[in-house]
């Protein structure tokens, strides 16, 4: 396939995997969260999990053509979890600067990922060399999503005493559907399973 045909292919469903796991990831949040917070946690490692040998696969596998079947479902898996976090971190915002907790979460994204990520993977990929550099190189930074899932499961162990307490602070409840601070700070977290 000519470079310019799977730039086109790629942009297309890229763009369309990026619209449909913020929505997908949404609904999900809404649906998975509604009786334990927790489980929004659980569910974004699990997507980031499930996203990682995706997206590894994806920049290694030799086929252009499959490289762009793998690469919208690596979006769609990862783009999952933006929902969840803007989701979980308004809800333990302070009522006096929820904005500010926002813009200061897209500018680290912003910051970090449209930044930091490219530098990292030219210099990775330039002290790499061989064949095929480039995609080691983004192979090598897509593992961070271990990471990512490490520090997910260890925020859900404290998400609910967060959200009880974060409540409590501001006077409201908080946004997660119908998550009730009172009821959940007198249940111990083992008797809710994922």
């Amino acid at each position: 396939m000519p470079i310019a045909r799977a730039g086109t292919v790629l942009a297309q469903s890229a763009g369309g995997a990026g619209m449909a796991s913020t929505l997908i990831g949404g609904a999900l949040c809404d649906w998975v969260g509604r009786h334990d917070p927790r489980r929004n946690l659980y569910l974004i490692a699990a997507i980031c999990a499930a996203g990682t040998p995706v997206g590894v696969a994806a920049v290694m596998v030799g086929s252009t053509t499959l490289s762009l079947l793998l690469l919208p479902l690596f979006l769609l898996l990862g783009g999952s979890y933006t929902p969840v976090t803007a989701m979980l971190i308004s809800s333990l915002a302070a009522t006096r600067n929820p904005g500010t907790v926002m813009a200061t979460m897209s500018l680290l994204v912003s910051a970090i990922g449209g930044g930091l990520g490219p530098f990292l993977v030219g210099v990775i990929s330039h002290h790499v060399g061989g064949a095929d550099p480039l995609g080691y190189a983004l192979a090598s930074i897509l593992v961070s999503y271990v990471g990512a899932v490490a520090c997910f499961l260890l925020a859900a162990r404290t998400i609910r005493a967060d959200l009880v307490r974060a409540a409590t602070y501001t006077g409201t409840h908080t946004s997660s559907a119908s998550f009730n601070p009172r009821r959940a700070s007198a249940q111990p977290d083992a008797e809710a399973t994922f």
